[in-house]
């Protein structure tokens, strides 16, 4: 998938209205903000990607930083410099985040699949109503219950190599087993 460039501004805005959208971003990782702060360095931190849509400056990739800055401020609000893209859809949000590359921490395949399902990737669908189609949910929470399938990259590559059809019919002959 390749994903346009979008243009953007680097702006200081104030924490208090950086919003985290919980649809399509992991959950936030306290140890992991704990570890930026006790190795903090100004110069390499990268400027949170947010979009301004609708009025509201939303977070698409750097929320860990948000908190650690935040966390070094004292816990309250500050400036922080982010990189401000304008114009992209929700969707567009979330699939910038499914795709994002770098210094940041890489998205299990849950988290990603779950972004790619708010970006409306086709693909993504798919291989939910081909899995949903055999009684089974995709976990993308990293929460495991009965008749949910948690290792999401191993049955997305067998969606891939078989397609919808077979795919649905294998998990259907492990259900019934």
């Amino acid at each position: 998938m390749r994903l346009k460039t979008y243009p953007y501004k680097e702006i200081a805005i104030n924490s208090a209205f950086l919003e985290i959208p919980a649809e399509y971003q992991r959950r936030l990782q306290m140890s992991k903000v704990k570890r930026m702060v006790a190795e903090f360095n100004g110069i390499i931190v990268n400027p949170p990607k947010v979009s301004y849509r609708d009025g509201r400056y939303i977070v698409i990739d750097g929320q860990h930083t948000i908190v650690g800055l935040k966390t070094l401020n004292g816990g309250k609000d500050l400036s922080i410099v982010c990189r401000v893209y304008t114009d992209l859809t929700k969707e567009e949000e979330a699939l910038v985040f499914a795709e994002q590359t770098g210094a940041s921490t890489p998205l299990s395949a849950g988290a990603k699949l779950r972004a790619k399902l708010v970006g409306q990737d086709a693909e993504s669908h798919a291989f939910l109503a081909a899995t949903e189609a055999a009684g089974l949910q995709l976990g993308t929470d990293h929460v495991r219950a009965s008749h949910k399938i948690i290792c999401v990259s191993t049955a997305l590559k067998e969606f891939q190599q078989y397609g919808p059809d077979i795919y649905t019919e294998g998990l259907r002959a492990i259900v019934d087993a």
